[in-house]
């Protein structure tokens, strides 16, 4: 099973490094990784700082984009894994954690996408806003689209989609300026049950 990974960035310097290596930790378990980042034409050092992986990642474009969403869709139309994801610039991977994503996938052929835990720090590193984190949590064992359609309750970085259920459920909406990865997990859960993994997976900065 191979996995697409998608960064979407704008002026990301201060966060890229962090995240990229925590993506090309994942080959370390044996995961097959095609990685990309889309940059939307930053002026600030983060082609500088990616410059420096080579051919780790599969390719890195630079060029004007209208917003991430955009970004991300380029990135699905150049994806050649079972499993695609996007992880933002400022997001971070959990170690080891793609394994765990693969394993759950194959004993779940019915499953359109896997999520898990995904706790919020802020730039030292130090998990906050921990009561809402849990409270969200509270909800995944009753996971099903109609209780995600009443509690928004899956962190984004945190989720990987099968390639196909993707390209049935259509690429993630322009129009929409800040619901546009929550209309996309819902038109996801059409395509398919989510299933969790009870692990952390990812950390996202707030």
């Amino acid at each position: 099973m191979k996995f697409s990974i998608i960064t979407p960035c704008y002026q990301a310097e201060r966060y890229i490094e962090d995240c990229v290596e925590s993506v090309l930790a994942q080959r370390e378990e044996g995961v097959e990784l095609d990685y990309r980042v889309l940059d939307g034409g930053s002026e600030d050092k983060t082609l500088q700082r990616l410059s420096v992986y080579g051919d780790q990642i599969d390719s890195v474009i630079s060029e004007p984009d209208q917003g991430p969403a955009d970004a991300i869709n380029k990135g699905f139309m150049l994806a050649t894994g079972d499993i695609v994801a996007w992880l933002n610039a400022d997001d971070t991977y959990a170690p080891g954690m793609l394994k765990r994503v693969e394993e759950t996938f194959l004993a779940n052929p019915q499953a359109s996408f896997v999520f898990g835990h995904c706790p919020i720090v802020d730039e030292q590193g130090d998990e906050i806003r921990k009561f809402i984190t849990r409270f969200k949590e509270c909800f995944f064992p009753f996971s099903s689209r109609f209780m995600f359609q009443c509690i928004n309750y899956i962190s984004q970085p945190a989720c990987f989609f099968r390639r196909s259920a993707v390209e049935s459920a259509g690429p993630l909406r322009l129009d929409l300026k800040a619901a546009w990865d929550y209309d996309f997990l819902l038109r996801m859960w059409r395509q398919g049950k989510g299933v969790l993994v009870k692990i952390p997976l990812a950390r996202g900065i707030d």
